[in-house]
């Protein structure tokens, strides 16, 4: 499974979107851009499974980060909400990120460095490669034990196909490291050189070459599957002959990989890859914040008939009583990406006919759901004029609607005059729309007149804003 296309919203001011090439894809920035911190939010919301797994600190710059897969499958991961959505349906998604800053690790061995770390620490390279060894033995006797009736010469062009991917790899790093005379020992996970009668441990490999090790082994390691590959500034401390390598060995080690990388060296992809480069201004512009993601919209068009396919999935719930009937709806209509507002009044016309009538629960959804902030001030107006109470949930969503500043103060009127007061979640939405010092200042005055506590998730916004 590939990406295809990832989009960003409000990331420090910017949305991005960027569409991904299926092989290589190559982000050059000014420091400080935020090249480092999509990569990381991409790898953060696909590998973690679960929302417990989530660090979602990473996210608290942003909205929310959209990622659209092949076949037209998409994840998001929330800021606000601390929510992931889509990935339990993609277990199967293989990723691999490498930072190649080489920091002293917090251990008792102060001389260990991360890159050490996750070369030999538990867990590391050496047991993965040590394992891998293994099963390629196994493969070996399975050959042989399994196929006693075939020719040897079959026997052979299976183990020699098997053995592939490891002889490139071996070829590879010895090829790289020639100029220095090591030679990789594979069985002892470390370097030999001549003349030198004690091994060289890959702990005292330089930086660059430590760097070198770890992506050649993970992707080794993929085995030749299908895999997104990213590394951030892998160019750190790497001889520029070897910058010029790189991208050919990987692809050479794995053809199936999709690689996605963050750099400031044009000797990366200076040789043949600059097709495949995208500047960071190129792919980001000023946030609109009353603006859907395109993504969502797009996935969205692709619904022929919204309206048929809500009514489809509501005759197949057979629940007895009419609130348990609107609690199934609910989540049907939950899952839908977007709608408008021409929509949500039909859908709401529909449960009527029914004799289900819509809750706070059905208004707040398709407030969340439509596509700007005029078409959910719409159904806030008409949830109340039919006697739904809205609440701080209801709010809330309306605010990640509004399209400034002004209008989201204009909402904590609103909920003031519906005897509904502002909480955390509503000042941090808010806050993640600031752009300027003097908003932010305007929000704090407005959270400490409503004597709102700041929890992590707000401070966190807070520093990262000023």
């Amino acid at each position: 499974m590939k990406i295809t296309k990832i989009e960003v919203k409000n990331l420090w001011g910017n949305d991005i979107n960027w569409n991904l090439n299926n092989d290589v894809n190559i982000l050059v920035g000014k420091n400080g851009s935020g090249k480092s911190t999509i990569l990381r939010m991409l790898n953060e919301t696909i590998s973690s499974k679960k929302d417990i797994e989530l660090n979602y600190r990473i996210f608290d710059p942003i909205d929310e980060i959209i990622i659209e897969l092949e076949n037209d499958n998409i994840i998001r991961a929330n800021s606000e909400e601390r929510k992931i959505s889509g990935i339990e349906n993609f277990s199967n998604i293989n990723i691999s990120y490498i930072d190649t800053f080489d920091t002293v690790e917090h251990s008792f061995d102060v001389s260990q460095t991360l890159l050490d770390n996750i070369l030999i620490g538990k867990n590391g390279l050496k047991e993965k490669f040590i394992l891998y060894q293994r099963n390629l033995s196994k493969s070996v006797e399975n050959i042989f034990t399994h196929n006693e009736n075939n020719p040897d010469k079959d026997k052979f062009e299976k183990i020699e196909k098997l053995y592939l991917a490891k002889n490139t790899f071996l070829k590879q790093i010895n090829d790289f490291m020639s100029e220095t005379n090591k030679i990789f020992d594979e069985e002892n996970f470390n370097f030999i050189k001549k003349d030198i009668s004690n091994p060289i441990e890959v702990t005292n490999l330089s930086s660059g070459e430590k760097q070198l090790l770890i992506i050649l082994l993970t992707v080794l390691l993929q085995d030749q599957k299908p895999y997104i590959l990213i590394l951030d500034e892998p160019e750190i401390s790497m001889h520029i002959d070897w910058q010029r390598k790189l991208i050919n060995k990987i692809i050479e080690l794995n053809p199936n990989c999709q690689i996605i990388i963050a750099t400031h060296s044009p000797t990366i992809f200076y040789k043949g890859w600059d097709n495949h480069l995208k500047r960071f201004e190129e792919i980001s512009a000023p946030a609109d914040l009353s603006k859907q993601s395109s993504i969502i919209i797009e996935q969205t068009s692709k619904i022929p008939n919204k309206i048929n396919h809500i009514k489809n999935e509501f005759i197949k719930v057979y629940a007895g009583t009419k609130q348990a009937r609107l609690y199934q709806f609910n989540k049907i209509l939950n899952k839908i990406p977007s709608l408008t507002y021409d929509e949500s009044f039909e859908i709401i016309e529909i449960l009527k006919q029914k004799k289900v009538f819509p809750d706070i629960f059905t208004y707040t959804t398709l407030i969340s759901k439509v596509n700007s902030y005029d078409e959910a001030d719409k159904l806030l107006i008409l949830m109340k004029k039919n006697k739904i109470h809205p609440n701080e949930y209801t709010f809330n969503n309306l605010l990640k609607k509004a399209p400034s500043i002004d209008t989201g103060i204009e909402i904590i009127g609103k909920m003031k005059n519906s005897n509904i007061f502002p909480d955390i979640i509503t000042f941090s939405t808010l806050l993640g729309k600031a752009k300027t010092i003097q908003e932010i200042n305007t929000i704090e005055e407005y959270r400490k007149y409503y004597s709102i506590q700041p929890n992590e998730i707000y401070l966190n916004k807070l520093r990262i804003k000023q």
